[in-house]
């Protein structure tokens, strides 16, 4: 099994300011991947609650690009099948928008609905359950260093280029 984290720079201006709001680390999403679901052309399925799906799900990625940083988690064939069956009972549960609103914009709030979830959350929830200790509701750059993931460097730009 695998986690993966998007790396901020890589995205869109979202993903660059996910990457801002939240230390400078240099991701902005991340996805559990099951090593035993792989494609003939190299893509891996994933399992992560997705903004732009507005819910857990499973998706085949090709993981071996610059856009991601990989990190293998030593768990046992059983295990990750556990894992994915786990992830397949939460598929389809929504994005925890409120979640993310009161965790990390309005702290002094605590509201949680435990049938949502962000990305970086589910996946530090399966990674606390299976693997490894770790707090819960963390956002992607605050996993990565849990991780031990290197820190990205970081550039913003709003993608325009001057021409003379």
């Amino acid at each position: 099994m695998k986690v993966i984290l998007y790396i901020a720079d890589t995205g869109s201006i979202v993903d660059k300011i996910i990457n801002l709001w939240t230390g400078l680390y240099g991701y902005s999403h991340s996805e559990i991947v099951f090593d035993k679901f792989k494609t003939k052309d190299g893509k891996y399925l994933c399992c992560s609650s997705s903004p732009i799906d507005r819910k857990v799900r499973f998706e085949y990625i090709n993981i071996h690009t610059d856009h991601w940083y990989v990190v293998d988690i030593d768990v046992d064939y059983e295990t990750e099948v556990r894992i994915y069956n786990e992830m397949k009972s939460l598929e389809g549960a929504k994005y925890d928008w409120k979640g993310i609103l009161f965790t990390f914009i309005f702290r002094w709030f605590k509201k949680q609905d435990d049938k949502k979830w962000w990305c970086s959350e589910l996946c530090a929830y399966i990674l606390n359950k299976y693997c490894m200790p770790m707090r819960i509701r963390i956002h992607p750059n605050k996993l990565a260093k849990k991780l031990k993931a290197p820190n990205q460097p970081f550039t913003f730009s709003l993608g325009f280029t001057k021409r003379f």
